[in-house]
């Protein structure tokens, strides 16, 4: 009998232990799967606006993300749907691909519509989001902002090879390859047959709290780089370099302040800079910090929340896209006076959310990652 019982253990164990290393290897695909999406994102990203402002009224622009930012909040329950006939490997694969499609076209654009839909394609990575953030917290809540900050890593030389490309070949060719690079990151997720993820139920608790802390991301968003760029008369590479310093301070900061009680307010108070834009270009690099708001505020609702699935997932995604719509909408108020303030106006709303973040934080609220 004893020794059915110790073969019964050695055999759970043994399961157990395949079903963890499957779950890292998933973690490990992900990971590999945001790297590409980040190549891509990270060689055009700083060079969006400042290409759309060619051809677009420069205060007309935060109304082109407003109008992707709408078609975006749609995205989560479509992912919902495909997660539900297509699995997530399925899902996740169709979504990333159809963003890829909206950036490669870019550099086609040539008016306001053809502009907004473009990025209104490229807006479907919602739907993908809460299959892969799902994938991931079946494993711990934490990876969120690690993959993230991982998934940075390309941001050291990707926004200066995109000014690199943009200024040799043309902004056709680096919206080109940026887009297959994007579409690309659904190979890896299709390699994985075991990628599992559970559906879950939808009940949120702590998101009150954690999603306006993405608002000032989302407000400077349409502009920042524009306004480094005018302000200062930077070419191409030097902007790119600028980006690049941004992020990765990103970077680093998310992964150093991911398991920390203060990391949320710390991560905003460095974003909160980018208010003293006026003064130097380096504290444009304070923008960087959204790499870690971001995937801080998202974990911040995860641990409250349990074991998440794509039901919560798509719900939290959903508020996500709204909280973005918010600070398009925002954003486009301020530019319909001055378009130049936008930094001002996101740092010093950084700056107050930092304050009550803080306060919470020692009230026992904890706005980062288990």
């Amino acid at each position: 009998m004893k020794t059915a019982t110790a073969a019964a253990g050695n055999t759970s164990r043994s399961t157990t232990g395949v079903r963890r290393g499957a779950l890292r290897k998933s973690v490990l695909y992900i990971t590999v799967s945001w790297f590409l999406w980040g190549i891509g994102y990270y060689g055009y990203f700083a060079y969006l606006s400042p290409y759309m402002s060619s051809f677009v009224e420069p205060s007309r622009i935060s109304l082109i993300y407003v109008i992707a930012g709408a078609t975006s909040v749609a995205y989560p329950s479509a992912g919902l749907i495909s997660y539900r006939l297509l699995g997530v490997r399925g899902s996740i694969s169709l979504w990333m691909t159809v963003a890829g499609l909206g950036i490669s076209m870019m550099g086609l654009a040539r008016n306001f519509a053809q502009f907004a839909l473009l990025l209104a394609l490229n807006q479907a990575f919602y739907g993908a989001l809460p299959s892969y953030y799902a994938s991931l917290a079946k494993e711990e809540a934490s990876y969120i902002p690690l993959v993230w900050a991982l998934s940075v890593a390309p941001s050291f030389f990707m926004p200066t090879i995109g000014g690199l490309v943009a200024s040799r070949l043309g902004f056709t060719v680096l919206f080109a390859a940026s887009g297959v690079l994007i579409a690309s990151s659904a190979l890896p997720v299709a390699a994985i047959r075991g990628l599992r993820a559970d559906e879950g139920a939808a009940g949120v608790r702590g998101w009150a709290l954690a999603i306006p802390a993405m608002i000032p991301v989302a407000l400077e968003s349409p502009y920042i780089f524009l306004v480094i760029e005018r302000a200062y008369s930077m070419s191409s590479l030097q902007l790119g370099l600028v980006a690049s310093a941004g992020e990765a301070v990103g970077m680093m900061s998310a992964l150093v302040l991911r398991r920390t009680r203060w990391g949320l307010s710390a991560a905003l108070a460095g974003f909160s800079m980018t208010a003293l834009l006026t003064i130097s270009w380096a504290f444009g690099i304070a923008f960087g910090f959204w790499e870690a708001v971001i995937p801080l505020a998202i974990a911040y609702v995860s641990y409250g929340s349990g074991s998440p699935g794509v039901r919560f997932y798509t719900y939290l995604t959903t508020l996500q896209a709204l909280t973005f719509l918010a600070g398009y909408l925002s954003s486009s108020a301020v530019a319909s006076v001055n378009y130049m303030a936008v930094p001002m106006i996101g740092g010093a709303l950084s700056a107050v959310l930092t304050a009550v973040y803080v306060f919470l934080s020692g009230r026992g609220r904890r706005p980062s990652a288990r």
